[in-house]
């Protein structure tokens, strides 16, 4: 159901810990994707305190061809859109994590992934309308790199096995312990 092969990705959430910039910041996002020629898949916000403002902005796209906007989407269809993409842009940990997987640029906008872990490849912007028509430019500018994977390589079920299988792993004690707040020493096993 997406008409065109040339598409960016835009995934946006409220920033909970600043509740009052969530519809200032999320208008001037939507204002500068109006304004843009690219193709955008949407997918809607988490549904923290403020996805209304977010949503309320994404009605902006109802009419414009350029834009389609699920609600949700399957993990899978969505990893398939992730990697075709030119760019993703937005606030979402996607950007952070899958998008390096597949070497698809990513505009991180804001404080929501402050503290993760960052790649090289991503471009972090504020909320302003001269930084965010910036890396959009550059992000379409930035060929395809080589995937990074960060966050492991697959074989968690293999390490899960090897581990269990440990005879140390099973002389673990189960019983649990209580600590008094502020001392290392347990009160009682």
């Amino acid at each position: 159901e997406i008409p065109y092969e040339r598409y960016a990705m835009l995934m946006f959430h409220p920033v909970t810990t600043e509740p009052h910039r969530i519809q200032h910041d999320a208008h001037t996002l939507i204002d500068v994707l109006l304004e843009d020629t690219n193709n955008y898949i949407v997918i809607y916000p988490n549904n923290d305190l403020g996805s209304s403002f977010i949503i309320n902005e994404y009605e902006r796209f109802s009419s414009q061809k350029r834009f389609r906007v699920f609600p949700s989407l399957r993990f899978e269809y969505f990893l398939v859109m992730l990697k075709y993409c030119q760019f993703i842009i937005g606030n979402s940990s996607a950007g952070i994590r899958e998008a390096p997987y597949y070497g698809v640029p990513s505009i991180n906008i804001g404080t929501r992934q402050n503290n993760r872990a960052l790649n090289p490849e991503i471009i972090n912007c504020i909320y302003e309308k001269e930084a965010i028509e910036k890396s959009i430019e550059r992000a379409l500018n930035i060929d395809r790199y080589a995937p990074k994977i960060l966050f492991g390589r697959g074989e968690s079920d293999k390490l899960f096995l090897e581990t269990i299988t440990k005879p140390l792993f099973w002389e673990v004690d189960k019983q649990k312990v209580f600590m008094e707040i502020g001392s290392i020493a347990p009160m009682c096993h």
